[in-house]
């Protein structure tokens, strides 16, 4: 009957859809982008992507410059002499054997003088990308995307679908963040409670970091820059397509991508210190769960200060995974830094691999909550990740599980199903990127 009467009404018909039981609907789900069974048709974008489809490694020696193909043969000859020296003489061993590798290959040695300077200029920056591959794929894709070259994509103020290099002085005038961050990729509506694809996206880089931090940075930002603009994209095809697509959208977006806060109406952090998250301890305290041992010890660390709240973080590391009830909303985020802390860690291994002296940790730069324990574990298989043309599904896994404290992935029957979400159905909430006007 209910169907009838709508069928009756030319300007709602398409809802009686809603009423047959034997209705086309895909099944509601979230697979990240790029690591997905959707992704195999769009367009190369990314670094990982492309090794992922061609199943080629980038840095493959036919696909890197004839002379650091050369320089890094030889400084695994070197490294693997150097575990044969006792720990106390070796980083001696490798500082002296350094200078020899740069007397043999001087490109290294101007690669490692732009690492080594707190001021690089946007051409040594460019220079730098030959030791940065993922990150320079992506920067250069982003550039053709525009129609710009590598040099003009950067910029030295906010600039929309530009890589904006800014101070701390800039960010904090801009109001741009309240912590630390290396530097971040968000959307910003063009009017206030406008639609999600009606937005600017912004890019922006610590210009205080490193020069090679800086790059890699970039290189992660612009992963999360396709993420935004694939969802607003979808958003885009679904008001073209009308009323029945644009309650999917928005049942897809209030289920997965509400709580990421990656799209904001205004500019309006505060600069203020900020306690490390701990997603899913506010809703055990909201329940009064707080007898246990673990919860008395981060309730002790709270009420001291941020500084033991965030040495009792990092002390449990990823175990509060186990412990914490999170949403779906909040699982996206983690899985959304999957792919740009895999690359990080590519290109710091890449580096290393070169003989530059880089001091970061690759497997700490793919897991950032990791504890010292959690850190030996998974270090292994995070390598094995960065070194692999295809997907590493439990590597994968692992670090989708340490991206944020509380929030872990478990194994599914299938490997590659371990980064597929599907939310138990409930209400839901779109957050704050649609007004209730929007929403009706």
């Amino acid at each position: 009957l209910s169907r009838q009467r709508l069928m009756a009404s030319p300007q709602i018909a398409e809802f009686a859809e809603l009423f047959n039981m034997n209705a086309n609907v895909n099944q509601l789900k979230y697979e990240t982008l790029y690591l997905g069974d959707r992704d195999h048709d769009k367009e190369i974008s990314v670094a990982t992507q492309q090794e992922f489809r061609s199943e080629t490694s980038l840095v493959d020696d036919e696909n890197i410059a004839a002379d650091l193909a050369l320089a890094r043969y030889h400084w695994r000859l070197v490294t693997s002499l150097a575990n044969a020296v006792s720990q106390d003489k070796r980083e001696v061993f490798l500082n002296k054997k350094r200078q020899e590798h740069f007397n043999q290959f001087p490109r290294l040695r101007r690669f490692q003088e732009i690492i080594d300077s707190t001021e690089a200029t946007t051409d040594e920056l460019i220079q730098l990308l030959e030791v940065t591959p993922y990150a320079r794929f992506n920067i250069e894709k982003f550039a053709e995307s525009k129609n710009l070259s590598v040099r003009d994509i950067f910029s030295n103020t906010l600039k929309k679908e530009h890589i904006s290099l800014l101070s701390s002085a800039q960010l904090k005038e801009l109001k741009l963040t309240n912590r630390d961050f290396a530097g971040e990729c968000f959307a910003k509506k063009r009017f206030s409670h406008g639609l999600y694809s009606d937005s600017d996206i912004f890019i922006w880089i610590r210009k205080e970091l490193s020069p090679f931090v800086m790059l890699y940075t970039a290189g992660h930002e612009l992963i999360h820059y396709h993420q935004i603009k694939n969802s607003m994209e979808a958003e885009k095809r679904a008001l073209k397509d009308g009323g029945i697509s644009v309650a999917k959208f928005l049942n897809y977006y209030g289920n997965f991508l509400g709580a990421n806060h990656r799209s904001i109406d205004k500019i309006e952090f505060e600069m203020q210190a900020e306690r490390v998250p701990l997603y899913g301890y506010a809703d055990r305290v909201e329940n009064f769960d707080t007898h246990k041992m673990v919860m008395r010890d981060l309730d002790k660390a709270i009420r001291t200060d941020d500084n033991a709240w965030k040495e009792k973080i990092e002390q449990y590391g990823s175990l509060f995974g186990y412990m914490m009830p999170n949403s779906a909303g909040t699982r996206v985020k983690a899985l959304q830094e999957v792919l740009p802390a895999l690359e990080n860690a590519k290109n710091i291994l890449f580096a290393q691999d070169l003989g530059l002296n880089i001091e970061l940790d690759a497997a700490r730069a793919a897991l950032p909550t990791a504890n010292k324990n959690q850190l030996t574990q998974y270090t292994e298989e995070v390598i094995c990740a960065c070194k692999s043309a295809t997907p590493h599904w439990e590597a994968l896994r692992v670090i989708a599980s340490h991206q944020y404290y509380g929030v872990t992935f478990y194994r599914a029957d299938e490997d590659k199903n371990s980064l597929t979400l599907v939310p138990t159905i409930k209400a839901i909430s779109v957050g704050s990127s649609y007004n209730q006007t929007q929403q009706q």
